[in-house]
């Protein structure tokens, strides 16, 4: 039996970092476990680690995938809570700082994304299902999720409690924002894997305010940002085209799109690792009647080819919190799945405010898992118009001859400036309070684990085109993503009329 141990401890990425409304506190996530530390001195205030290594049973039992702090609006002497979602279908709410568990309850699906709802009384939750539900935070903890919103409600008294889905998709939701009411009602903003980026209003999303098209491929990260002089904001998406997207979404109309792909993707340390989903079927079946070395290089030299691509996955979008009263001291952080290179946007540029303006980049060596907003308008660099990011690295990457480094760095922004604050105050402290080691490898999440996004590529038409002798002949087969059913009519159904749409606005 192998022994994958090893004789020295190993740090576990943190997958997942948020920070409190007041910027105080970072909730850190690695593995399944979740840390609280204060960010100006580095100290641990509160973990789900009772001892040296014993696990609370409040812990989540899979890989946690969301972290999301919100105001308590529903009564109690805590003003802020913590909202995390994981491999294991369970949503569970804690207080902060102490991270006493307040509710947990099993979701129908794996759930994909998470948000707020603007009065902050509501969890808008989308899973891989394609659908998404509105739930109360002070929801009974026995509320039976209802899979079908036409399912009929159960007739014992005591799973009386049922929570619809209140709209979806026929692919899977892939991020979620809501924006609050202003020129219009709420509006909720989801995105899929096929391309689409779709406005419902809010609480009634049966009710579609309508569509932004445009995008390529799949959609996987939204943003909404209130800006100064802008009637209802600005909202941003990404995916895996090379550009994003800034729109007018009261219009519906594209403002800009920004370049940000080719240096994402020389900044690529993670690939796809699967073959595309419908030709490995065919290369098994090739191996099964052909067992000689031609077929097994033939299998080898294509996987190589499809772990060389150059993808770009854009997965999150943040915006630094202003400053002063002027966008310009704004930026727009992108990254991209398994890139070490993050994207920098001034806010005047993406909104055509300064053409002279351009989008930095900055590589840190190692994938970068996840960023946060670190700026305090209470913090000498934020005096001197300084917004600082944190950014959490992937470590495990590195060979055991290369050097350590540590799991978070800062990143300090000043108009056409970007440096690493490596001097950061008690960014040491910080780094060993947020650790989390173990002495074998087999407890260090998998590559497909940390990076769930890379399965969007398997069954993207766009990545999967040039393998296919026609394209015309393989649609069916590549959009329907694996779905029969209802599902898959509905998938059908839906590219028909955008399709349909797209010529009408040609045709304008």
């Amino acid at each position: 039996m192998e022994d994958n141990s090893v004789g020295t401890n190993l740090m576990v990425p943190c997958q997942r970092i948020t920070t409190t409304i007041d910027k105080n506190l970072i909730i850190t996530s690695s593995g399944n476990l979740i840390r609280v530390l204060e960010l100006s001195n580095g100290r641990l205030v509160s973990c789900e680690i009772s001892d040296g290594s014993d696990r609370s049973s409040d812990s989540h039992t899979g890989l946690i995938r969301s972290l999301l702090v919100i105001e308590n609006r529903c009564g109690g002497t805590d003003p802020q809570l913590l909202v995390s979602t994981g491999e294991d279908k369970l949503l569970k709410i804690w207080k902060l700082p102490t991270l006493s568990l307040i509710s947990s309850r099993e979701l129908v699906k794996r759930p994909t994304s998470i948000a707020i709802s603007p009065d902050g009384k509501s969890i808008v939750i989308a899973d891989k299902s394609g659908d998404f539900y509105d739930l109360p935070i002070d929801c009974p903890s026995d509320t039976e999720f209802l899979a079908d919103p036409d399912q009929e409600e159960v007739s014992d008294e005591s799973l009386s409690k049922t929570l619809k889905p209140i709209a979806g998709h026929v692919s899977v939701i892939t991020s979620i924002a809501l924006i609050p009411p202003g020129r219009s009602d709420s509006l909720l903003v989801t995105a899929d894997r096929d391309e689409h980026v779709r406005l419902s209003n809010y609480p009634n999303s049966w009710s579609i305010y309508g569509y932004l098209l445009g995008h390529s491929r799949f959609v996987s990260a939204l943003l909404w940002v209130d800006c100064e002089g802008i009637d209802g904001g600005v909202l941003l998406s990404g995916g895996g085209d090379d550009e994003v997207y800034v729109w007018d979404h009261l219009a519906l109309k594209c403002r800009r799109r920004i370049a940000v792909g080719d240096p994402l993707k020389d900044g690529l340390k993670v690939w796809p690792l699967k073959t595309n989903w419908f030709n490995s079927k065919r290369n098994n079946k090739r191996k099964a009647q052909n067992n000689g070395d031609e077929s097994e290089s033939q299998d080898k030299n294509q996987n190589s080819t499809i772990r060389n691509q150059r993808c770009c996955c854009i997965n999150k979008i943040i915006c630094t919190r202003p400053l002063d009263s002027k966008n310009k001291n704004r930026f727009f952080i992108i990254t991209s799945v398994g890139s070490s290179t993050l994207a920098i946007i001034p806010m005047s540029a993406a909104l055509g405010e300064e053409s002279d303006q351009k989008v930095m980049f900055h590589d840190f060596m190692d994938p970068i898992l996840d960023v946060i907003d670190v700026s305090s308008p209470s913090s000498s660099s934020a005096e001197s118009g300084h917004s600082q990011i944190m950014v959490s690295l992937d470590t495990s990457v590195r060979s055991s001859n290369e050097p350590s480094l540590p799991l978070f760095r800062i990143l300090s922004i000043d108009g056409s400036e970007v440096k690493e604050l490596v001097d950061y105050p008690n960014l040491i402290k910080l780094n060993e309070n947020a650790s989390v080691t173990v002495k074998s490898i087999d407890e260090i999440s998998k590559q497909e684990d940390l990076y769930p996004e890379l399965l969007l590529f398997s069954k993207d038409q766009s990545i999967v085109r040039s393998n296919v002798k026609s394209f015309d002949d393989s649609k069916d087969e590549i959009r329907l993503g694996g779905r029969n059913g209802k599902k898959a009519e509905g998938r059908v159904i839906v590219q028909e009329r955008v399709q349909k749409y797209l010529e009408n606005m040609k045709s304008k």
